[in-house]
């Protein structure tokens, strides 16, 4: 006998699961056991989309959210109320604009400080700090960092693994700073200094690359590309034209490496109006200096010298490596989730979704060794709520993840009218089946909507498709281990078998060791009315109790616009706490 299992993990995504944070602390108070979070660090959109594109690394937005979330009582602490919304705070949306205001925060200028303690203001601005550096030391003519709608956590969490060389010690630093408990864990699936990014292979043969293609694709939101970049050197003519006369700019601070053409607003790095004042403010990296200038001066386009031309976004210098895939390359840092507009429906349906590298092949990563630890230890697994095949399946095909939720098994069998046989040798002339058994319960907590990963809407997925997308994923991560060997089964069958396989028994068996419980909200069922939205994913109860899943209904809550129905926080609870003590 191992050692006696205890506590709950929850494999979930950044924003939609940040809704059960409340219900999961809640009988982690009650039951007094250790909660662990593990989240996938592949999404490539957000303002994360220019911290990897610019400084490399994995993704943070997810972790980041969820370690703020996580922030006990800051309704009633004001440094922490502070705390959570320096971290959840995005600078603006106009890129001129944010970096003056990302150089207010770094300097200490900002009302965001006004409530947070001198030792946690000087340490987080350290880090900061260390972050700016490293965008400077980047910065070049053809590549400057864009500021816009920038996640002060997520530049804190990039910071502090570029400080301390470690992502693991970066979470560490902002879980203490936030005051997180000891008993709440936040584990990114892989643990890695480096970008990694997924594909998905759709039904009709197509192939995504990056999370943001995949879950929710953006529209442009880079600086354009008709960029002329021209080097700033004696031969070029003048600047301005005024009293100082040829080829003498008007001020030392209107000195200028590159420019738009048009009317385009200049760069980054020029002269550009303050927000907080009518004069100028030139934006270094360091410092904000007002000059005398009252009015926005205007900026001729520099003529490129023969045989330059434009350069796109693809071909300036930045953290990927030479030859990368474009489409991991560009900047994702507005994008919607909405899935009304039917030209963002997929042609078909995901079929299964892997690690590539940089150049679109397929790798096949391990998982956070701690990851492994955590499900080795917990009661109850839990998938949660979110993005189906983007902030759940990432974690479970790692390798590692499969063998170690499918757990050993308990070969049980028994005659066809159900009585266990005494002797083995008085089963083998009788019809038998098998049962796997294991300790841990593994509950999926089904969404209330279809969304883009799980449509089309022509033909969306079933609560029992999600069932047998998470056992084909462990699945896929058992098979990418090169020491797998499939295990034999007193019927004759072997792990080879696919979850869609049309032996119901050998089906069954397969989903069991990965999903043993079902919670879906009331209004799925095949037979009733579904979500009022219409969206919701059906529930055929018959099929999946068939199959030996058992289904818990949880009331929902009709929210606000009175089109969306969630789960019910109280329900959802108590639904976990009764599946957690059968």
């Amino acid at each position: 006998m191992g050692e006696k299992r205890t506590g709950i993990t929850v494999f979930s995504g950044g924003t939609a699961a940040n809704s059960l944070v409340d219900v999961f602390n809640r009988i982690i108070e009650k039951k007094n056991c250790q909660l662990n979070y593990i989240i996938p660090i592949s999404d490539n959109g957000g303002s994360s989309s220019e911290l990897i594109r610019f400084i490399g690394g994995p993704s943070v937005g997810d972790i980041r959210s969820r370690l703020v979330r996580l922030i006990p009582d800051p309704s009633n602490n004001q440094e922490k109320a502070a705390l959570k919304a320096l971290f959840e705070y995005r600078l603006p949306g106009d890129p001129s604009k944010a970096r003056i205001e990302w150089l207010d925060i770094v300097e200490a200028r900002h009302l965001l400080w006004a409530y947070i303690s001198s030792p946690k203001r000087e340490l987080i601005r350290s880090i900061l700090n260390t972050l700016n550096l490293e965008i400077v030391k980047r910065t070049r003519p053809t590549s400057t960092f864009n500021f816009a709608e920038a996640s002060i956590g997520n530049m804190f969490l990039t910071g502090a693994r570029i400080f301390s060389g470690s992502f693991e010690s970066a979470i560490y630093l902002l879980s203490m700073i936030c005051s997180i408990p000891p008993n709440v864990s936040v584990l990114p699936a892989i643990n890695s200094n480096f970008t990694h990014h997924i594909s998905a292979g759709l039904e009709d043969g197509t192939t995504i690359a990056g999370q943001v293609a995949i879950s929710h694709p953006s529209a442009p939101t880079a600086l354009p590309d008709d960029v002329k970049i021209s080097l700033a050197t004696p031969s070029f003519p003048p600047l301005f034209h005024g009293a100082h006369g040829h080829g003498a700019p008007s001020s030392p601070n209107l000195h200028l490496m590159a420019m738009h053409d048009g009317t385009k607003l200049p760069p980054q790095h020029l002269t550009v109006p303050s927000a907080r004042s009518s004069s100028s403010v030139t934006t270094s990296s360091f410092s904000a200096t007002t000059t005398t200038t009252s009015s926005k001066p205007t900026f001729p386009s520099l003529p490129s010298r023969p045989g330059t031309r434009a350069r796109s976004q693809t071909e300036t210098e930045d953290a990927s490596l030479p030859g990368s895939l474009p489409s991991l390359r560009t900047q994702n840092i507005s994008f919607s989730k909405s899935d009304s507009d039917e030209a963002d429906q997929l042609s078909a349906r995901i079929e299964r979704v892997w690690y590539i590298n940089p150049y679109g092949h397929e790798i096949w990563p391990n998982a956070n060794p701690k990851v492994i630890d955590a499900l080795a230890g917990t009661t109850m697994v839990v998938y949660s709520i979110g993005s189906l095949w983007t902030s759940i399946v990432p974690s479970l095909v790692l390798r590692g993840v499969g063998e170690a939720l499918a757990g050993e098994e308990e070969e049980e069998d028994f005659d066809v009218e159900g009585e266990q046989g005494l002797q083995g040798e008085m089963m083998e002339s009788r019809t038998t089946t098998t049962t796997t058994t294991t300790t841990t319960k593994k509950v999926l907590v089904l969404n209330a909507t279809i969304d883009r990963e799980t449509g089309p809407k022509s033909k969306p997925m079933t609560a029992t498709d999600f069932v047998r997308a998470v056992a084909e994923a462990g699945e896929q991560s058992r098979r990418s281990d090169p020491s797998y060997q499939p295990r034999s089964h007193a019927h004759g069958a072997d792990d080879k078998g696919s979850a869609g396989s049309n032996n119901d028994a050998e089906q069954g068996r397969l989903l069991r060791k990965y999903v043993t419980h079902l919670i879906y909200l009331d209004g799925q069922e095949v037979d009733g009315r579904l979500a009022r939205t219409g969206t919701a994913p059906r529930v055929d109860v018959k099929e999946l109790e068939g199959l030996g899943i058992k289904c818990v209904r949880v009331e929902g809550r009709v929210q606000e616009d009175g089109k969306e129905v969630r789960y019910d926080e109280g329900g959802l609870g108590e639904a976990l706490e009764g599946i957690l003590d059968e």
